[in-house]
């Protein structure tokens, strides 16, 4: 399990939030205003949302009057299945002592600590929304 974001799920939380935070408005937003606003480089911006994308969670429609939207309100999208459209389950199959498989009788002795840890991660992430993501950023930028 990684305990930090790779740069592409960094992305795509950035530009979910962002969605998130647009998502009352109605109106798609333009990839460069999403890039512009968090600071995604506007050529990797694409490659990002196309992951979201793949994954049901934003929508895209082409022309002038086209964009990024989210496909469920922010409410019901979760900042795990963000991360894990992305860069795959956040889970590992790799022991952290071994390097290799870890299970059954020959488990070392963090196995289910490590398991629990990852239970507990995808727990939290699974339960915290864009929606609450969202809100909180609001206040942060209010507080300073």
């Amino acid at each position: 399990m990684r305990m930090a974001m790779g740069r592409r799920a960094d992305y795509a939380l950035r530009a979910a939030v962002r969605l998130a935070r647009g998502a009352d408005a109605g109106e798609p937003e333009k990839g460069r205003a999403i890039a512009a606003a968090t600071g995604i480089p506007a050529q990797y911006l694409p490659q990002v949302l196309a992951g979201l994308v793949r994954a049901g969670l934003v929508r895209s429609a082409p022309g002038p009057r086209g964009g990024y939207r989210l496909a469920r309100p922010p409410e019901a999208i979760s900042v795990l299945e963000v991360i894990e459209a992305v860069d795959g389950p956040l889970t590992s199959t790799a022991c952290p002592l071994r390097g290799g498989a870890c299970a059954g009788d020959g488990a070392c002795g963090l196995h289910e600590h490590w398991r629990a840890a990852q239970r507990l991660a995808r727990a939290s992430l699974g339960a915290a929304t864009l929606a609450a993501v969202a809100a909180g950023e609001r206040r942060a930028e209010r507080a300073s």
